[in-house]
């Protein structure tokens, strides 16, 4: 009797024990799953809420759990299980990217043993939900490598400003040099006017162009280079462009001055402004084109002379005979042959074929002198007025008669 007591206070004690157990699993905050190749044999409430799943049950009715693995991990998983199902070494601490319920990933620690369940082999797992220390983990990770990336860059920054700095002063050095190399050898010159438009500045060649100190400008206006014959209209709007701020390009007049030779300029020029936006004067170049206009108005009287020669010329008529017997009326015009600087070299002549319009020139006069002659003799008919001119109208050969 006693040894029966003894049995079932056993058994009470067996089942007070896997209650205990099972309130422990049920509660517990980490995710537990019992599995036999990843068929699902037991779920806690903790592992279904972690995937997403609303009842352990959910869970349980899975055909694998492999399906709660990203799918890049799931062959690895697979190929674990494998290795500890044939006594091979496997990892048994893991962390993994799971797959919830939803399709949204959740980062797990996932610690594996090996348990006999229902008298049979299985596999206990339990996780914990790290997603929060993993994205502290990719945050840190992403600040020390951006404040890596930052100190480098200020560090590379600094060294190219080093080298940008001494690489700008030799430029500098070598600009200054080369400008006035080009300063002193180009056909232009450079100018600069102060805001009262007076010239502060003109680069030294322009005495070696125009035979003029840079230091006989300064202090002049414009205005001051002008003569007594020059084009009103024409410098009036240049001056109101200067005064308007306006930039103007290839404005040509003719210098004169005192002691100074008269020639023909082109200057173009922009206004410069400071920081704060404050006018401070012009800058510009210029160029001596004394050779240009003066071709260009020999030009220009040698084309009014040949066009008063030709304006004046009447155009020459020219009979001429074709090979069929036929004579033709031919105009000839003639036009001037220029060479590559624009002088007259020759004469090129065009002929032209009028002999159908005179023709019909000279039946238009025929018919109005019929008309005339129509006036004259208002009561005569007309079939009798038809032929009583055709000894005065008709075209005959020589000793055929008369005609006109």
């Amino acid at each position: 009797m006693n040894k029966i007591i003894s049995r079932d206070d056993l058994e009470k004690a067996f089942r007070e024990s896997e209650d205990r157990f099972r309130d422990l699993v049920e509660n517990s905050v980490e995710g537990i799953l019992i599995h036999r190749n990843f068929k699902p044999l037991f779920v806690n409430r903790a592992f279904a809420q972690i995937f997403g799943f609303d009842s352990p049950e959910q869970v349980m009715a899975l055909d694998s759990v492999l399906e709660l693995a990203a799918p890049h991990l799931q062959a690895m998983a697979a190929g674990n299980a494998g290795a500890k199902v044939h006594g091979d070494e496997a990892p048994a601490d893991s962390e993994y990217e799971g797959l919830r319920k939803d399709g949204s990933t959740v980062w797990l620690d996932n610690r594996v043993r090996d348990i006999s369940w229902q008298r049979a082999p299985a596999i206990l797992s339990t996780v914990a939900d790290i997603t929060e220390r993993k994205q502290a983990e990719e945050a840190l990770r992403t600040a020390n490598d951006s404040l890596e990336q930052r100190a480098r860059a200020c560090i590379g920054e600094l060294e190219s400003k080093l080298a940008e700095r001494e690489k700008t002063e030799e430029m500098l050095r070598a600009g200054e040099d080369r400008f006035k190399d080009f300063a002193e050898s180009v056909s232009d010159w450079f100018w600069e006017m102060d805001e009262n438009l007076r010239f502060s500045y003109m680069s030294p060649s322009v005495e070696r162009i125009i035979g003029v100190a840079p230091e006989w400008h300064y202090g002049k206006t414009r205005e001051d280079l002008l003569g007594d014959d020059y084009d009103r209209d024409v410098w009036e709007q240049h001056l109101q462009s200067l005064k308007a701020r306006r930039p103007f390009r290839d404005f040509t007049y003719f210098r004169v001055g005192e002691g100074v030779e008269s020639r023909w300029l082109s200057t173009s020029g922009k206004p410069v402004f400071d920081a704060g936006g404050t006018f401070i004067g012009y800058r510009g170049s210029g160029q001596d084109v004394t050779e240009l206009k003066q071709r260009e108005i020999a030009q220009r009287d040698s084309d009014e002379r040949f066009r008063a020669i030709t304006e004046a010329s009447p155009v020459p008529l020219i009979i001429t005979r074709r090979s069929d017997g036929t004579t033709r009326l031919v105009a000839t015009t003639k036009f001037p042959i220029r060479d590559s600087r624009g002088q007259i070299t020759g004469v090129g002549t065009i002929n032209t074929d009028v002999t159908d319009r005179k023709q019909t020139e000279a039946q238009l006069r025929q018919a109005q002198k019929m008309e005339a002659v129509g006036q004259l003799t208002g009561g005569v008919a007309p079939e009798v007025l038809e032929h009583a001119f055709e000894p005065f109208f008709t075209t005959k050969g020589v000793g055929e008669g008369s005609g006109l």
